[in-house]
């Protein structure tokens, strides 16, 4: 009997626990989705995401979201430019910086202040690549609300400094799944990237 009254003690710890760790994710998802970008900064990043369809490849919702939350703050920051990330996946016909270019012209964004890394794969790559092809003193960072604050953690640990986020409204199907995920995500990070 008394073992039985310590598992459920370590049971009711581990569930208090989960949820103290949940609830703390939580917090720092939302704040991070909530951001408010910098005026001016000299670069922004947007972050790829899927392409979809045959050559031209056209955005998906996600990536559509980003680059759409881009295109508001380029135009009114007219001395920002802009570096589009993200590589060709194995489910993808071109690039993913290629069609993002391709969206922000469509936009009227001037090609001269787009800068394109279509090799990255990962978030940290994505931050990496674009300091190295456009060195700055101050970033603003788009991807997807419920993944800032995983971005905004991976460039912290990157050494990237005044940096800010931009991010996108998430309205998606996937979009629960997308803060559901995040929540392992970030927690992952933080304890072990």
């Amino acid at each position: 009997m008394k073992i039985f009254k310590r598992g459920l003690i370590a049971l009711g710890l581990l569930m208090i626990l989960g949820l103290g760790y949940g609830g703390f994710i939580t917090f720092k998802i939302m704040d991070a989705a909530n951001s408010k970008p910098l005026h001016d900064a000299e670069v922004m990043i947007i972050l790829g995401a899927q392409v979809v369809g045959d050559l031209p490849a056209s955005p998906s919702v996600v990536l559509q979201e980003r680059l759409d939350a881009g295109v508001a703050y380029l135009l009114a920051n007219h001395m920002t430019r802009v570096v589009v990330t993200g590589g060709q996946g194995k489910d993808e016909s071109e690039p993913e910086a290629e069609v993002m270019k391709r969206y922000l012209l469509t936009k009227g964004i001037d090609a001269e202040r787009i800068l394109v890394d279509n090799t990255s794969t990962s978030t940290v790559e994505n931050l990496t690549n674009a300091v190295e092809l456009a060195p700055a003193n101050s970033y603003v960072l788009v991807t997807s609300d419920y993944h800032m604050a995983r971005a905004l953690l991976s460039a912290q640990r990157l050494g990237i400094k005044n940096v800010s986020g931009c991010p996108a409204p998430s309205e998606s199907t996937y979009t629960m799944t997308g803060y559901l995920r995040e929540i392992l995500a970030l927690g992952y990070t933080t304890l072990f990237k």
